[in-house]
């Protein structure tokens, strides 16, 4: 198997969060960095830390948010699409149990970042909030060569926000929108990675973008539908995410009740957490189209709201691009709207984005395996001190809970430096080696 070219993703980006340290700070979070640990890889040195997402290709802000950086018109960029009839859905669904096989093909037209790799694309079954059979997509990776005694240990990826259209299913992107490399080395690494689209990105029905038990059961119930594909995996499992899949990966843990199935444990890369705090992080940053997915998460979760009872006319003029675009497109319709549109206009609104918010925060139960918090110790877009916040909330559940902090590594450049040192914990968790447990120590 040959080496997938690993870099960072292009999206590099800044946001203004100021204002989330001063409310870390009055909600009683130290969000102090001597709280986590910093791994050898990433020394407390200033003088020996990398720079700001060094080795990622820096587009900076403005190149971020150009309408020219679209899929397809980026050479940077994600792309390009995969075409297949895999994702048409039978109407009416066939019955089956959540994780049973709808359909299936192998992994072809993959971008060469990826190397020599093989697997499948498939839709499986899951459950949406009301307890009906949906159709889910994903893809499956598997490593060349015979398994070990005991089966191909087996790894659930959750990606980060790509958007809330179909087209941004990432099994339907030759880089599986620049998180392919990413999967190729997990999977060089002996893992079976499967890895959701989540609900509604690929098949019938809006994204709950966000949405905690959405999320969850998209998780879960890939890992069972492995056990349909492939022979020779493991019963064990351990879910990974990255942002909204950080989120992702951990609601999983929380939901994670099959006693055939036993989680092993838990890495949460930049994991999308004090989700109240969202708005005043956001709202005026280049990255402000991120609340225009969380309204699309919102509308597509609670019937009594409308897109114009959570923006104003101006930002509802461009909402459209929610429908056919992803992330760089959404980012560049929204980039230049009043920040004051992208509020809640209306009591429903208010109320809603409150509940959104409240319900799929993470971590409010315990994890019964034990956690991997991954960190940019200078990310931007999920600050340090937010993720110190998740970890305190892990503690206090009595999670085992470790948090490796890279310094000078912003928030999608963490992904390539702290490979191998993942790798290793996952390994390790497999192994059924203790984990070590910051909480008492603060250290990782």
């Amino acid at each position: 198997m040959s080496c997938p070219n690993l870099q960072a993703p292009r999206r590099v980006f800044v946001a203004t969060v100021a204002v989330v340290a001063l409310v870390v700070t009055a909600c009683g979070g130290s969000g102090d960095p001597s709280t986590a640990s910093t791994t050898g890889s990433s020394p407390t040195d200033s003088s020996a830390a990398p720079g700001p997402d060094e080795g990622a290709v820096d587009l900076g802000p403005t190149r971020a948010i150009d309408p020219d950086d679209a899929p397809l018109a980026d050479a940077n960029g994600p792309g390009p699409a995969v075409d297949g009839g895999l994702y048409d859905v039978p109407d009416p669904l066939p019955a089956g149990a959540p994780g049973e096989v709808i359909a299936s093909e192998p992994l072809t037209d993959l971008h060469p970042s990826l190397g020599d790799i093989s697997g499948q694309r498939f839709l499986y079954h899951s459950t949406d909030a009301t307890g009906a059979d949906i159709a889910v997509s994903g893809a499956v990776f598997q490593p060349p060569g015979s398994p070990p005694a005991g089966g191909w240990p087996v790894v659930a990826w959750a990606h980060g926000t790509i958007g809330v259209a179909d087209t941004c299913a990432p099994s339907r992107w030759s880089d599986f929108y620049e998180y392919g490399d990413y999967l190729s080395a997990l999977t060089g690494h002996g893992f079976v990675v499967v890895a959701t689209d989540y609900e509604g990105l690929g098949t019938p029905g809006d994204h709950p973008y966000l949405d905690a038990e959405a999320e969850a059961r998209g998780v879960v119930d890939s890992v069972k539908a492995v056990h349909h594909l492939i022979p020779d995996v493991t019963d064990a499992w351990v879910s990974i995410g990255h942002s909204q899949g950080g989120q992702a990966a951990l609601v999983a843990g929380q939901y994670a009740q099959d006693p055939d199935l036993p989680l092993a444990g838990v890495v949460a890369i930049a994991p999308a957490s004090s989700l109240e705090l969202l708005p005043l992080a956001l709202t005026g940053s280049p990255e402000q189209g991120y609340l225009a997915f969380a309204a699309a998460g919102i509308v597509a979760t609670d019937p009594t709201v409308e897109l114009a009872d959570l923006m104003g006319p101006d930002a509802l003029a461009v909402s459209e691009v929610l429908d056919h675009g992803c992330w760089y497109e959404v980012m560049a319709a929204f980039v230049d709207v009043d920040p004051a549109q992208l509020s809640p206009v209306t009591d429903a609104g208010r109320a809603a984005v409150d509940a959104y918010l409240g319900r799929n925060e993470p971590a409010t139960s315990p994890i019964d395996a034990p956690v991997l918090l991954v960190q940019g110790g200078a990310d931007d877009t999920v600050p340090e001190a937010i993720t110190g916040l998740l970890r305190d909330r892990l503690c206090g559940h009595g999670t085992v809970t470790a948090m490796e902090v890279y310094a000078g590594l912003g928030h999608d450049a963490v992904l390539v430096p702290s490979l191998d040192d993942t790798v290793a914990w996952i390994q390790a968790r497999f192994a059924g080696t203790a984990p070590a447990d910051g909480c008492s120590t603060g250290a990782g």
